[in-house]
C-alpha cells in the first residue's frame, strides 16, 4: 500500500498504514515541494513499524521544515531480514533507497556486496564530530574492512523483565532481583503463574540474544576473520546450560516468544528475558494490572565483556553525490540528541547519543525518574557490533541454531550435544556458502 501526504508545517497528520508481509510506502513532503527549482526527493527504507513508525514520521516532518525543498518517501518493511531482501531486490533493478535503516547484523553483508556508501569521508569532514554526542565506540558497530558503513540509530540488549507482584509472593518485598542465573532459575521455578515462571527469547532475529548469553560468559561467536567458529567453548556450554535450567524452571510448555510477550503484558508470566526495546510498550500494557520490574542480565564473564547489540543503523545506499550529502545531513538529524530523546521516550531502545542520555533537560532527569530504563542504558559500554554469518547460508544457519536452542529449552537435547551440533552445522554451512 502506498499513501502520499503533503505538508505545510512540521506537524504530521497521522494516516493508518497497513503493515504486513509486503513493503508499505508513504510520502512526507516539504511545504515548497514543486515550487523550488532544486527540489529533491529522498527515499528512505525502515523497519519495525510497531515501535518506530511515528518517530520516523516526526523526524521526517521536522527535517523538511528545515529543508522545505525536500520530499521524503518512506518504504516500510516489518523486519531486518525483509529490509535486507528488499535492498537486494532493489540492487537488481538499480533502484536502491537513498537511506536505509538496516539491522546491525546485515551491515557487513551489504557493504561486502558494494551496496553501501562508506561514511568515513563524511565523518572526517565534520569539524566538531567529537562534540556531537556519539558514543566513542559507535563507529565500531558498523565497521567492515576498516571502513564505517552505518551510524547506529537504535540499540537494544537483553534484559530481565519480571512481574513484581508474582516475584514478591516468592521473594517477599524489598528483596533485589537475583543477580545470577542459578538464582533466577530457582526463583522462576517457585513462581506460580498461568503462563509459567520464565521465558527466554530464543527466537530473536539472527539469534542475537542467544549470542548475548554466550558472550556474557566471555565467549565469542566467530574469530576476527568471521569464518572460524568459536562458540563451541566453555562459555557456549555454560550459556546452553542456562537455557536448560530456565527450561526446567519455566513450569509449563514452551509457548514461543509472541505468546510469552502477550502473557507477560497480561500479567500471567513471571519473568521474561527479552529485548529492552519492548519496555515502553510493556509499561503501557501492564498499567493497572501489575508492576513491571527490570534487571540487567548477569555478566558472569566480567563487567568488560562485549555483547552483540540488536538494533538498526542508518546507511546511505545512494550513489548520487548530491543525494549522499543530503542523506548524511538526514542521518545526523535522526541521531541528534533531540531525536534520540524522542526515540528513548517512545520505545525502550537505547539511544546512541550521550548528550541525550546525560543532559537533564533531555533524558538525564527522565531516566533518573524512571529507573526501569536504567538496566538497559547501563549496558551501553558493553555493547558492540552484531554480524550475520558469512555466505549464502546465513539464514539457514540461524534457523538451525534456533531449532537446537529450542530443543535445549524444551529438554529434548542436552546442552553439550546441542552445542556440538550447532558448531558442526555452522562450520559446514559456512564452508558451503
Amino acid at each position: 500500500m502506498r499513501t502520499e501526504t503533503d505538508f505545510t508545517s512540521p506537524i504530521l497528520s497521522r494516516r493508518q498504514v497497513l503493515i504486513g508481509g509486503i513493503a508499505s510506502t508513504f510520502i512526507v513532503a516539504g511545504a515548497q515541494f514543486g515550487q523550488a527549482a532544486d527540489s529533491i526527493e529522498l527515499s528512505i527504507l525502515h523497519t519495525d513499524p510497531a515501535l518506530v513508525k511515528e518517530l520516523h514520521e516526526d523526524i521526517a516532518a521536522n527535517f523538511v521544515a528545515l529543508f522545505p525543498n525536500v520530499r521524503i518517501r518512506f518504504t516500510i518493511v516489518p523486519t531486518y531480514d525483509e529490509a535486507l531482501a528488499q535492498s537486494l531486490r532493489d540492487a537488481l533493478t538499480d533502484n536502491p533507497p537513498d537511506i536505509a535503516f538496516h539491522g546491525l547484523n546485515n551491515i557487513s553483508l551489504l557493504a561486502e556486496r558494494g551496496l553501501l556508501t562508506s561514511l568515513d569521508r563524511f565523518i572526517d569532514k565534520e569539524p566538531s564530530w567529537g562534540q556531537l554526542g556519539y558514543h566513542e565506540n559507535l563507529k565500531q558497530f558498523c565497521r567492515h574492512r576498516s571502513q564505517t558503513w552505518g551510524l547506529p540509530f537504535a540499540l537494544s540488549t537483553l534484559i530481565c523483565y519480571y512481574n513484581q507482584e508474582l516475584v514478591e509472593r516468592v521473594h517477599g518485598t524489598n528483596v533485589n532481583f537475583p543477580s545470577n542465573w542459578d538464582d533466577i532459575a530457582h526463583l522462576a521455578s517457585e513462581i506460580r503463574a498461568p503462563s509459567g515462571g520464565v521465558h527466554f527469547h530464543y527466537q530473536s532475529t539472527g539469534n542475537v540474544f542467544l549470542f548475548d548469553l554466550i558472550c556474557s560468559f566471555g565467549g565469542q561467536i566467530l574469530d576476527a576473520d568471521h569464518r572460524t567458529v568459536l562458540f563451541d567453548s566453555p562459555a557456549g556450554l555454560k550459556a546452553l546450560e542456562v537455557l536448560k535450567s530456565l527450561g526446567e524452571a519455566r513450569g509449563g510448555p514452551d509457548i514461543g516468544t509472541s505468546a510469552a510477550r502477550a502473557a507477560y503484558a497480561a500479567g500471567t508470566l513471571g519473568i521474561l528475558v527479552d529485548s529492552s526495546s519492548a519496555l515502553t510498550n510493556f509499561l503501557k500494557q501492564a498499567e493497572g494490572k501489575f508492576t513491571v520490574g527490570t534487571a540487567r542480565i548477569p555478566l558472569p564473564g566480567g563487567t568488560d565483556v562485549r555483547l552483540p547489540s540488536a538494533g538498526s543503523a542508518a546507511t546511505i545506499m545512494s550513489q548520487d553525490v548530491q543525494r549522499q550529502e543530503l542523506s548524511w545531513n538526514y542521518i545526523k538529524f535522526a541521531t541528534n540528541p533531540e531525536n534520540q530523546t524522542a526515540l528513548a521516550k517512545q520505545t525502550g531502545y537505547i539511544p546512541v547519543n550521550n548528550i541525550a542520555i546525560s543532559e537533564p533537560a533531555l533524558l538525564g532527569d527522565y531516566y533518573r525518574r524512571r529507573p526501569l530504563y536504567g538496566p538497559a542504558v547501563s549496558m551501553l559500554p558493553n555493547l558492540t557490533g552484531w554480524r550475520a554469518f558469512p555466505g549464502e547460508n546465513a539464514l539457514k544457519i540461524d534457523k538451525a541454531i534456533q531449532d537446537l536452542a529450542r530443543d535445549v529449552l524444551t529438554l529434548k537435547k542436552e546442552p553439550q550435544a546441542a552445542l556440538e551440533e550447532m558448531a558442526e552445522v555452522t562450520r559446514r554451512m559456512i564452508g558451503d556458502g
